[in-house]
């Protein structure tokens, strides 16, 4: 509190004025303070005393000294007061609480509720709705934060005061209002059960909370506990509990969120007192993009990322394949599950849960697995219990494939999730940007596929079209960088694919700039020139295989390598060809080859680039066999062709259009079924597989029938999708391929 002290003078300047002499025992001090703190307001009242203004006439008497004697002052005596004047300043609070929360402020005010300007006020907020999260608290607009425990402390204004709290609303009633089980929609089958669990993820997405995992059946042992944040991030804790791969003192955490555009994914591991975090990042793109570049990601993915902890997926994955421990593999022939059941019920004390229950017996490792899932009535998974229990032989039944009653397993080992649900808070999350660099430096390489790697050095960052980028990031500031920038696209001309290898491939023409993401989604720009390559292969063929029919038009098609490369060539006929043919250039690249004279030939294919880049195509010319006379042959007895080390290949044909394929190499392979049929015109077959059939025939698949005539036909079969081919000839009778000794062939 502050004392004002007025000093106040009574008609001194008059005084002054009379006697000629200036003032100097009186002070003026007006210590009257411009803060926020309350203040006294006084006016100056003028005193109670009269003023005195005596007339001044000047002297025309000359100087006297002093006399050392003191003479009787004949001037008006002036009056000097003080007053001190004690006022205290009170102002009132306003509470502004928003929906769901509320102020209670700690501090007693006096008797008309107002507080002492200067004065400490505290207060508490509470939060008083679950569907709620505080924000903000304010004190006039001004952000306050709490000292402990959601209290809040603050000096009391020098004017009327407001506090006032700001909230996020969490979600909607639905997140805790559950709903009733359908019991119609329960699973009753092992892959009805499989559906049911996978749409189970899509409720998790919008209900968890939180999750733990318990996993004794991995190698790990690995118990984890995971929380999801209504801020798109989703952040684990876990340890090892088998002693070869834990210790007391190592744990691992995880956080995946979205910002800046992007995916990220933090994993850090602690042992004995240090750390170490690593990352990664995918760039988001729109759901509807068909193809994904390496380092891209689908929104509606990434947001199914954070939103889940992914537990009851992984027993999904694991329980659910064609694996030993899949329940999907239902059949006795199949790694011997038998006594498989599926059981689901809506809990009688609960309408809004139910209990799916699956259990088999796995009678070769004298095993029992049980599954029990406790879901609500929005599909939600709030349990999951997976047990996998062996026994020792003198404990189990082999006759009935089951433990005895009073059997006590060698091993217990399985899954346990638990899960709630409800509203999810704003979760803190880590700082990215000191994990990422903003200075960098990049060199690159090309290669050309089959090609040896070329260093880009000259100033221009000359490229070659379709060739593939190896990069090298060199960083130049001093941050703690994880996340290694990603090339993201190009400017101008210029694009940026993937190879089968996702290494990047740079193509079009021209000047341009190549885009670098440094994983905030800052965009870093390198110059580059792009130029066609020189072709290096090239090949060629014939739409009718090696022979053209006199009077009739083959098609001939070049390929050449790189892709990028000029593809145009030119056609020749060689010299020492007996056959003779027509060659005319189409607006497409290829060659309509015409048969004028029957015999042997050779064409000559050129690059129009590099002469030096050349390849062969040999064929004849021979008179077109009758179609008639090309289907009986293909008809009336089985196929046979002999390729020495591939294996024995028979092939029937029927007229209604049906084909069998099988293959003899030390037994025989299953039969391949197909549907074929052939162009009147070109004699080109067709064949489809049937749906039902197997795709091999012992070790081979079946793939193609070609070049048909009167007396052979071509077989092609792969190995790994290795194709080869062997031409096959007529055998004197049609064999049953099902019932017939193949090994005599």
């Amino acid at each position: 509190m502050k004392n004002k002290t007025l000093m106040m003078f009574l008609s001194v300047a008059a005084l002054a004025l009379a006697s000629c002499q200036p003032i100097t025992s009186a002070s003026v001090s007006d210590q009257a303070s411009a803060s926020d703190t309350p203040s006294a307001e006084i006016s100056n009242e003028p005193s109670a005393e009269p003023s005195v203004e005596p007339s001044v006439e000047p002297s025309t008497e000359p100087s006297v000294e002093p006399s050392t004697e003191p003479e009787p002052s004949t001037e008006p005596s002036v009056i000097i007061s003080t007053v001190t004047v004690e006022v205290t300043k009170t102002f009132g609070l306003t509470i502004e609480a928003a929906d769901g929360t509320t102020i209670t402020v700690l501090t007693q005010g006096d008797e008309e509720d107002k507080y002492e300007a200067g004065s400490e006020i505290e207060f508490s907020v509470e939060v008083t709705d679950p569907s709620k999260e505080l924000s903000k608290v304010t004190i006039n607009d001004k952000t306050i934060n709490a000292s402990e425990d959601n209290q809040y402390t603050f000096t009391m204004p020098n004017k009327e005061t407001v506090i006032k709290t700001e909230v996020i609303v969490l979600g909607d009633a639905s997140i805790a209002n559950i709903s009733d089980v359908d019991p119609d929609a329960l699973p009753s089958t092992v892959e009805g059960l499989k559906t049911f669990l996978q749409g189970t993820v899509e409720a998790e997405a919008v209900y968890l909370r939180t999750s733990t995992f318990v996993d004794t059946l991995s190698s790990t042992n690995k118990i984890s506990s995971t929380i999801v944040g209504q801020n798109d991030v989703v952040k684990s804790k876990a340890i090892n509990t088998n002693d070869k791969y834990s210790t007391i003192n190592k744990s691992y955490t995880s956080e995946n969120t979205i910002a800046n555009g992007h995916y990220y994914a933090l994993s850090t591991q602690a042992a004995a007192g240090e750390s170490d975090t690593t990352g990664s990042y995918k760039v988001l793109v729109d759901d509807e993009t068909e193809t994904l570049a390496p380092n891209e990601m689908k929104e509606g993915d990434a947001l199914k990322a954070v939103t889940t902890a992914g537990n009851v997926n992984t027993v999904i994955n694991n329980l659910f394949k064609n694996s030993t421990e899949s329940f999907t593999n239902t059949t006795d022939g199949n790694y011997n599950w038998v006594n498989i059941s599926v059981n689901s019920a809506v809990n009688e004390d609960n309408a809004k849960s139910a209990t799916l229950k699956a259990s088999a017996i796995v009678r070769s490792y004298r095993r029992t697995v049980d599954l029990e899932v406790v879901v609500d009535g929005d599909n939600f998974v709030s349990d999951l219990y997976f047990t996998q229990k062996t026994y020792s032989a003198d404990d189990w039944d082999a006759e009935n494939y089951v433990p005895f009653e009073d059997a006590v397993a060698t091993a217990n080992i399985g899954y346990r999730i638990t899960q709630t649900r409800g509203y999810r808070n704003t979760l803190e999350t880590t700082n990215l940007d000191k994990y990422a660099s903003d200075e960098y430096s990049v060199s690159m390489s090309y290669t050309l596929p089959g090609q040896t790697s070329v260093a880009v050095e000259d100033e221009e960052k000359t490229i070659q079209s379709s060739a593939y980028l190896t990069l090298k990031y060199t960083q130049v500031d001093f941050e703690e960088v994880i996340f290694t920038p990603s090339i993201v696209g190009a400017d101008g001309d210029l694009t940026v694919s993937y190879d089968s290898s996702n290494r990047p491939v740079v193509n079009g023409l021209g000047k341009g700039n190549l885009k670098f993401d440094n994983g905030l989604g800052v965009i870093q720009l390198l110059p580059v020139t792009v130029i066609q390559p020189l072709p290096y292969s090239i090949s060629a063929s014939l739409n009718t295989g090696s022979k053209i029919f006199n009077g009739e038009t083959a098609i001939l098609t070049a390929a050449i390598l790189p892709t990028a490369a000029d593809q145009d060539v030119t056609v020749a006929l060689k010299e020492d060809s007996t056959a003779g043919v027509e060659i005319v250039k189409n607006d497409d690249g290829t060659f309509n080859v015409k048969g004028v004279t029957n015999g042997t030939g050779t064409l000559v294919v050129t690059s129009t680039a590099d002469a030096s880049k050349t390849t062969n195509v040999a064929f004849t010319v021979e008179d077109k066999p009758s179609l008639e006379g090309i289907k009986a042959f293909l008809t009336t007895t089985t196929l046979y062709g002999k390729f020495s080390g591939w294996g024995n290949h028979f092939v029937n044909l029927s007229a209604d259009g049906k084909g069998e394929y099988v293959c003899y190499e030390g037994g025989k392979g299953d039969i391949i079924t197909f549907t074929w049929e052939m162009d009147d015109d070109t004699f080109v077959i067709t064949t489809t597989i049937d749906a039902d059939s197997p795709t091999k025939s012992k070790y081979y698949n079946f793939e193609s029938l070609s070049e048909a005539t009167i007396s052979s036909v071509k077989l092609g079969f792969s190995y790994n999708s290795s194709v080869k081919n062997v031409v096959l000839s007529a055998m004197d009778e049609k064999l049953d391929l099902a019932t017939a000794d193949l090994s005599s062939y």
